[in-house]
């Protein structure tokens, strides 16, 4: 895909859990060749809501470095703080969580995610950031933009759209929610909601099922899209280990260099 000057992009971000990494690689990818400023709109799920909101934040160095000093107890609760921990111990000590809570306890990275998100500068952003959660109590999907969630809430959808059911429970005004891949976990639909706001469109598809290695290209909605399935393996969505991530954002940010192309002709 060519990008040139006037263009303005839109992204959507897939769930797919650790390996939301080939994101921020792809995110790297878009800084390195000058056009991340000309994203207008970014529609994500789950991983891909967490990544999306840091991008329409511009919050770039600070999302890079939450993922490059990840690992388990970033995320877990539970883990024990011990170097090289086996795959064993990590399930069993996430499967006893799971038992005596009723759900694996996040308290950690929702508390975090509340800690990065600045509500305020997110809805006054340049970029147009939408979200899919999916509400349990009333079985169905709920695909909003910023302007579109009440004020003070933004941080408790976002936590929404990537909690897992094994995760313990997170309520928004009495009802449950959980993850919102159940709803939509390429939102690709949220985005043409609003497809007058870009003119071409870059999909990260790296959800796990089926998963795929292709880079697909057409039109949809009269607009030109590249959609990334990595084509190199990266880790599952369950491996948080520094190896995995690092390896996962890198295959993002060559696959990203190799695919666009940048001109300067206006």
């Amino acid at each position: 895909m060519t990008i040139e000057a006037t263009d303005r992009i839109g992204l959507v971000w897939s769930g797919g859990g650790a390996r939301g990494a080939y994101q921020i690689g792809l995110w790297k990818a878009l800084r390195e060749l000058g056009i991340e400023q000309q994203v207008t709109l970014l529609t994500g799920t789950s991983i891909g809501a967490i990544n999306g909101v840091a991008f329409a934040q511009g919050d770039y160095e600070t999302c890079l470095d939450v993922w490059e000093n990840m690992d388990y107890n970033t995320v877990f609760d539970s883990i024990p703080k011990k170097e090289n921990l086996s795959t064993g111990r990590v399930l069993f000590s996430l499967a006893k969580d799971f038992v005596r809570k009723r759900g694996i306890s996040v308290d950690i990275s929702r508390n975090r995610m509340k800690e990065l998100i600045d509500e305020a500068r997110l809805r006054s952003s340049s970029i147009d950031f939408g979200m899919v959660v999916y509400n349990w109590t009333k079985r169905e999907g709920e695909k909003r933009f910023v302007d579109e969630i009440p004020e003070g809430m933004v941080a408790d959808y976002v936590n929404a759209s990537s909690n897992i059911p094994v995760f313990e429970s997170l309520y928004i005004n009495g009802d449950k929610y959980v993850d919102g891949g159940f709803a939509e976990v390429v939102p690709l639909s949220l985005c043409l909601r609003r497809a007058d706001k870009f003119d071409k469109l870059i999909v990260a598809q790296i959800n796990s099922f089926p998963y795929q290695h292709l880079q697909e290209r057409g039109t949809i909605a009269d607009k030109e899209y590249l959609m990334f399935s990595p084509l190199r393996r990266i880790g599952s969505p369950a491996d948080f280990s520094p190896a995995a991530i690092h390896h996962a954002m890198e295959v993002g940010y060559q696959e990203t260099m190799a695919a666009l192309r940048v001109t300067t002709e206006v």
